[in-house]
């Protein structure tokens, strides 16, 4: 195998958010299950040497695994997945024309559900090494890109998407789902602000942006859940921090003034009680109510 250098892989955020998708895809009950059964495929040798030292790769190379329900983090990763899957699905039985994923990583959506995907373009955007990387890694798992899956490379320092989206050929008049997951929160509060004025601004009227984002109190560390503190020293150490925040109760107006309009907005414990029922939300920590998914349409 080829050896990479750290700068030609994913952020060690992303390669951690696919190790807590396998091993929720290696869960026995098939309702607590992570549906996302490429995730491991998207993970080699080298990606996960650099999870070397933290407990989710000695979660992975355990012979038995916890239940979902004992492992916190792998839960947390199971209901997001199903969640955004579901509003995903449910955009391309709408019609949707074009789906544009913001700092794609190792989302696996445009593969996953290549057969639903025929009439669909699926716009990936994100750093030229990311997507160079995950480009090798399609190739070792598929043989080739999908047709319907175009790359959009962008050094966020530099270029805006209004830049780089309409020189990839995506259609401003046809109907978008934005998908942006497990990124607000690590950006600016203008560079968050860029990204939904770009949605509200330059897309037709009735696209959507599906988004998760955090509560002020938890970025700022208003809690006292060690087990978090301890995850954000660990992304700090990568050079990853969280900058952004809404806060709940100001939610509606903060996309309104954004030219937004809040279709649904689910805490991690709400989704909970949707998609796992059975298992208590209390083990999520201080997330069960401060990680929010939100859906939002243009006005």
């Amino acid at each position: 195998m080829t050896t990479m250098r750290t700068a030609e892989l994913p952020t060690r955020s992303a390669l951690m958010v696919a190790a807590f998708r396998e091993i929720g895809a290696r869960e026995t009950n098939p309702a607590h299950r992570n549906p996302d059964d490429l995730a491991q495929k998207f993970l080699g040798e080298a990606e996960r040497a650099l999870l070397a030292g933290l407990p989710v790769l000695e979660q992975l190379a355990a012979a038995q695994l916890p239940p979902i329900g004992e492992n916190r983090a792998a839960l947390a990763h199971v209901l997001r997945t199903r969640h955004i899957d579901t509003l995903f699905e449910n955009s391309l039985r709408d019609g949707v024309a074009q789906v544009v994923i913001l700092g794609a990583g190792l989302d696996t959506r445009a593969y996953r559900f290549r057969e639903r995907l025929v009439q669909t373009r699926v716009f990936e955007v994100d750093l030229p090494p990311t997507q160079a990387y995950k480009r090798r890694r399609i190739l070792e798992v598929f043989g080739a890109v999908p047709e319907h899956v175009t790359f959009v490379p962008i050094d966020f320092t530099r270029q805006s998407l209004n830049q780089v989206l309409p020189e990839a050929d995506w259609d401003r008049n046809k109907p978008t789902f934005f998908l942006w997951e497990g990124v607000s929160f690590f950006l600016t509060p203008e560079q968050v602000d860029g990204v939904l004025h770009f949605v509200s601004k330059e897309s037709a009227s009735t696209s959507q942006i599906l988004f998760d984002y955090l509560e002020w109190r938890l970025v700022r560390g208003e809690h006292d859940d060690e087990l978090w503190r301890h995850y954000v020293r660990v992304v700090e150490t990568w050079g990853e921090r969280f900058n952004f925040g809404i806060d709940e109760c100001a939610r509606e107006a903060f996309l309104s003034d954004r030219g937004l309009h809040l279709r649904s907005d689910a805490t991690t414990g709400e989704l909970c009680a949707r998609y796992c029922p059975d298992l208590s939300p209390a083990g999520l920590g201080v997330a069960r109510t401060a990680h929010h998914f939100c859906l939002a349409s243009v006005n």
